[in-house]
Order: C-alpha cells, then sequence, then structure tokens
C-alpha cells in the first residue's frame, strides 16, 4: 500500500493541498510552504508538549494520502481516533507519515489553523520556537548547563576546595524553581489539549476558543520567559563558580611551585 506514496510524491500532495486551502482562504501559501522540505527534523511524535497537534496532523495526513485506509478504519460509526487509526494503518505508512511530520514540523501549524484558526496556529508555533530553543545545533537537547554543575563538582572535588554542599543546596535551589515552572507549563499544555478537543467537539465557539487561548498563551510565555532567564542564571552561576575554582587552583598551584624553588 505505502509503494504507491513516496515521500516525494506525498510532498507533493501535501503541497498541493496547502495551495489549494491558502487560495480558497485569501492567505499566502509561502507562509507554509516556505519551510516545508527544509531538514529541519525533531522527534516530537512523544513529546507530550506536542501529542495533540501530532496526533491532528497525523490523523489528516492519512485522510489526504491513504483515504481508503483512513475510512475504513472510520466504518460505520462517523468517527475515528488516532489509536484506531494508528492500528489500521501499516508499519510502512506509519513510517512515512512520521517522517514527513518529523520532517516538516510546521505541517502542524498549517492543520492547526484549519482546526482551530490563527490563534491555535500560533500558539503551536510559539510551543515550536521554545523546544527548537532548547536544543544544539545537532538537534539533541542542550545539556550545557549539566556539564557546568559537573564541572564546579569536579573541581571542588578534585583540589578539595570545598563548598560541594554549598553547590548542592544551590543546584537544589534552581531545580526545585525549574520543576515548579516545568509543573505548571505542563498545565497549560493540558489547558491547550482540552480546548483544542472541546472545539473540535463542538462544546465552545471559536470566539471561546481564541478568548482562552489567548489567555493561556500569555501565561504560557510568561513562564517560559521565567524559565529561560532561570536557566541562564544557573548557567551563569555554576560557570563562574568554575572559573572561581579554577584560578583558586592556579594560585595554589604558583604557590607550591614557589616553595619549591627554594
Amino acid at each position: 500500500m505505502v509503494d504507491s506514496v513516496n515521500y516525494d510524491a506525498a510532498m507533493e500532495s501535501i503541497t498541493a493541498e496547502i495551495e489549494a486551502y491558502c487560495e480558497a482562504q485569501g492567505i499566502d501559501p509561502d507562509d507554509f510552504l516556505a519551510n516545508l522540505d527544509s531538514a529541519s527534523t525533531a522527534s516530537l511524535y512523544d513529546n507530550p508538549t506536542f501529542e495533540a497537534y501530532f496526533q491532528l496532523c497525523y490523523m489528516q495526513l492519512m485522510e489526504l494520502l491513504y483515504p481508503e485506509v483512513y475510512y475504513s478504519a472510520e466504518g460505520d460509526t462517523g468517527s475515528i481516533d488516532f489509536d484506531t487509526l494508528y492500528a489500521a494503518a501499516d508499519e510502512d505508512m506509519n513510517e512515512l507519515i512520521y517522517e514527513l511530520i518529523e520532517d516538516d514540523p510546521e505541517l502542524m501549524a498549517y492543520y492547526a489553523l484549519q482546526e482551530g484558526g490563527q490563534s491555535e496556529a500560533d500558539a503551536f508555533m510559539d510551543l515550536l520556537d521554545s523546544y527548537y530553543a532548547t536544543l544544539n545545533e545537532d538537534g539533541t537537547e542542550d545539556d550545557g548547563i549539566s556539564d557546568a554543575i559537573q564541572e564546579a563538582y569536579d573541581l571542588a572535588e578534585e583540589y578539595g576546595l570545598g563548598g560541594v554542599a554549598a553547590l548542592a543546596d544551590k543546584e537544589l535551589m534552581f531545580e526545585s524553581a525549574q520543576n515548579s515552572i516545568l509543573d505548571m507549563l505542563e498545565e497549560y499544555d493540558a489547558g491547550i489539549t482540552a480546548l483544542v478537543e472541546a472545539l473540535n467537539a463542538g462544546e465552545i465557539s471559536e470566539t471561546e476558543f481564541e478568548a482562552e487561548m489567548s489567555t493561556i498563551s500569555y501565561y504560557r510565555e510568561t513562564m517560559l520567559a521565567m524559565l529561560q532567564q532561570l536557566t541562564t542564571q544557573e548557567m551563569t552561576y555554576f560557570e563562574a563558580i568554575s572559573e572561581l575554582y579554577s584560578k583558586a587552583t592556579e594560585m595554589d598551584m604558583a604557590i607550591i611551585n614557589k616553595f619549591q624553588s627554594f
């Protein structure tokens, strides 16, 4: 089944759909097409922050590329969920859909726009930008902070400079503050997911959806800014401690060499 639609053919179908939709809505298709197939790969399918958006995009792409599978899984009920459709598709189909979304996460913004309007698409792009800000150039999670912390501990222990307990207390303080912010962000993400589901189920109007999304997005952006500021402070602190310990070690060695010269 999947052999009939390869990656390039799938992207052509997606591009044609986006162009047709944008033309009908009076939207510049370049807003979505410019970033497609830009090799900005990101593994988002197992990220809880993007779960609702990923599943929505997966289902829309399956309906576009494999309608026979989509409508067969839908059956007589007139509705279908992600788990049912995923189980109905074979491994090759799922692999291709996942590859399309991972290579072009902006596809999720396109389908978010279709389902929830511009505010929903903007909310997703804010989430995506925040996620990319945490990655290194090779796409791995940025572990610079943990490296700085470990270096400070190593220097303190190696040269017996003391202050290990104080470092642990400081690390715990930063970790506690960060976890509090992350817990709040998780609540906001759950709120976004609930709003999307409520909108799709017809439980709230688009006006109510946009008002709620605006409020959640404001507080979420505030929390993200606080988290970024806290992370920067943590990095600065431990790098400064490491530099202080390094200089103290150099001074100790200079004193030892001085005494050895006599």
